[in-house]
């Protein structure tokens, strides 16, 4: 099964990610970890588990015959019930240079591909993917002006493609392996585009929000799970539900990963979903 799950700052997103079936294998790039597992959804999801939190360890970059090559080092997951990678935002120290992001997409898809090769590891968390996204974007950008000996701080819009099919092939090495994936989202605001008086065409805020990411993502998924807070509570309701379309908009309290399945399973005849399951142990096949 793979989630997108995605709202605005302080929605549950993260709290929904570690929810999902065990073992789980998290890259956290918004650093908010600790506060999705160690606030009130602890007692029932968290107690009792073996949590290993792994300090960011950069790689060093050999370029070889003019290819890049990372020497990647990496704490296992093996034997944990959730893993949690940091990838904190590498710090610029030079403001001429975009640096640090090839070295930080190498170690985190190094790691991203074992879990996805290993047979008991059942779900990957990517919280966010909006930041891996951005990162490739950045690696990307690192790699063109090392090639090139340049110091641009943006890609051109055709040069989008290349990190675009990174991304895209996380979401189809997920869907190859079997695995669960949860791929946390930021929101940001939907531009339109329209004439001015003067004739002139310009873009504007329509007062949506859409998925801060790579523009494809809601095809790459299964469901899209938005979670808004209301009253002090947080709901949430699936624009996308592709296993069950009479479930889509309909909205549910407080989601978490079994909570969610219940509903999409209403009426659905096929194999059960995945569940996280009791006392905090997998129970999926």
């Amino acid at each position: 099964m793979i989630i997108n799950v995605e709202g605005e700052e302080k929605s549950g997103k993260s709290s929904f990610a570690y929810t999902a079936p065990l073992p789980l294998v998290v890259f956290s790039t918004d650093l908010g970890h600790q506060r999705a597992i160690y606030g009130k959804l602890y007692p029932e999801f968290f107690q009792g588990l073996k949590i290993q939190e792994v300090k960011y360890k950069k790689p060093q970059i050999e370029w070889v015959n003019g290819q890049a090559r990372a020497k990647v080092e990496w704490e296992p997951f093996t034997g944990n019930d959730i893993t949690v990678y940091e990838m904190p935002i590498p710090m610029q120290i030079d403001l001429n240079k975009v640096e640090g992001f090839m070295a930080q997409w190498s170690y985190m898809l190094t790691i991203y591909l074992a879990a996805m090769q290993d047979e008991l590891v059942q779900s990957v968390a990517m919280d966010t993917m909006t930041l891996v996204y951005k990162n490739k974007c950045e690696a990307y950008l690192e790699e063109l002006n090392t090639r090139g000996g340049g110091a641009r701080k943006q890609l051109l819009q055709v040069e989008y493609g290349h990190p675009n099919e990174g991304i895209r092939s996380l979401y189809d090495l997920a869907r190859a392996s079997g695995k669960n994936l949860v791929a946390v989202h930021h929101l940001r605001d939907h531009y339109v585009s329209r004439p001015k008086a003067s004739g002139e065409i310009e873009s504007v805020a329509d007062g949506t929000l859409e998925t801060d990411g790579m523009r494809e993502t809601n095809k790459k998924v299964d469901i899209v799970l938005r979670i808004e807070k209301k009253d002090g509570k947080l709901w949430g309701k699936m624009p996308t539900c592709g296993p069950n379309l009479a479930m889509e908009n309909t909205p549910i309290l407080s989601p978490t990963w079994d909570s969610l399945m219940d509903m999409v399973e209403m009426g659905w005849h096929g194999p059960k979903f995945p569940r996280r399951g009791k006392e905090g142990v997998s129970d999926a096949k």
